[in-house]
């Protein structure tokens, strides 16, 4: 893993597999039928019963900030792992 080009594409594939078995898992999850509650492909369809507010919903910078202060750890914030190795026109030029 030393070379970027392989880097980036053993990243790229990874993402690619593993939003495929994300989007079967959530579809397959809001198929069935949660105890006292309904299906929650059916529950959505009715619309939110209320709305959710800005505060509630942080961005990402806040939201690990409120993790690493909550859970007392610390997350990984910058990884080189899957960055684009075609970091200028020219190197682009060269794979292409």
């Amino acid at each position: 893993m030393e070379d970027s080009l392989t880097r980036f594409c053993t990243s790229n594939l990874t993402v690619q597999v593993c939003q495929i078995g994300m989007n079967r898992f959530v579809h397959s999850w809001n198929a069935h039928r949660i105890p006292g509650r309904g299906i929650p492909n059916q529950l959505a369809g009715t619309g939110t019963p209320r709305q959710i507010t800005a505060d509630l919903l942080p961005d990402a910078t806040v939201a690990a900030d409120m993790y690493d202060s909550d859970m007392g750890s610390s997350l990984t914030r910058i990884s080189s792992f899957g960055s684009d190795p075609f970091l200028s026109e020219s190197r682009t030029a060269l794979f292409t």
